[in-house]
């Protein structure tokens, strides 16, 4: 147990990825509003990335797709699990492995969609794949509004860290989902 705790969430999102990612360069910055090598873009705040430049302790070929920089679209921390979704796919990481992990189970969703914010020492997973949240997260990684069609739309849940996941609702489009203490699901 650290010293300290982080109570803002924010704060404990940045420090759990610096610690998962080890790099100064990514913290700076963040702290000064900048994504490090990142394309110019007009829309929304700088991406953080999934993917860090090699280190000797990390060559390119131990990265995430070989090296390649995915733009965080999602990301939920879950005790010592750190999970993030890109345009591409949903990855998954150990705070004390350092490395991240494809999520591919025939049951896994969709890319393009958002995590749930659940409340604190929630156990399972929730994750919302719509068509309105795929064409938003497209525009914000290529800048345009086209979009594959989402072939699996919905709320899906996770009890077992992303090994497997459980389609609850495929029902309606909404794109912000919060999870309330108590076990109430808000959608708009």
């Amino acid at each position: 147990m650290s010293r300290f705790q982080l109570k803002h969430p924010r704060l404990a999102t940045l420090f759990a990825l610096v610690t998962l990612l080890g790099t100064f360069e990514l913290f700076a910055a963040l702290c000064m509003n900048q994504e490090p090598h990142a394309p110019k873009h007009s829309v929304g705040p700088p991406p953080i990335v999934l993917g860090v430049a090699s280190t000797p302790a990390q060559p390119a070929s131990q990265q995430p797709l070989n090296g390649q920089r995915q733009y965080i679209l999602s990301l939920r921390i879950q005790g010592d699990r750190v999970f993030a979704c890109t345009a591409d796919g949903l990855y998954r990481a150990r705070l004390d492995k350092k490395q991240w992990e494809p999520l591919r189970a025939n049951t896994a969703p969709e890319a393009g969609g958002r995590f749930v914010a659940d409340p604190p020492g929630e156990k399972s997973l929730l994750y919302i794949v719509t068509p309105g949240a795929c064409q938003m997260a497209s525009f914000r990684v290529h800048s345009n509004t086209t979009v594959k069609k989402v072939q699996r739309p919905g709320l899906y849940r996770s009890s077992d860290h992303g090994d497997t996941w459980e389609l609850l609702n495929n029902a309606y489009d909404f794109d912000t989902i919060v999870h309330a203490q108590g076990g109430r699901l808000f959608a708009l």
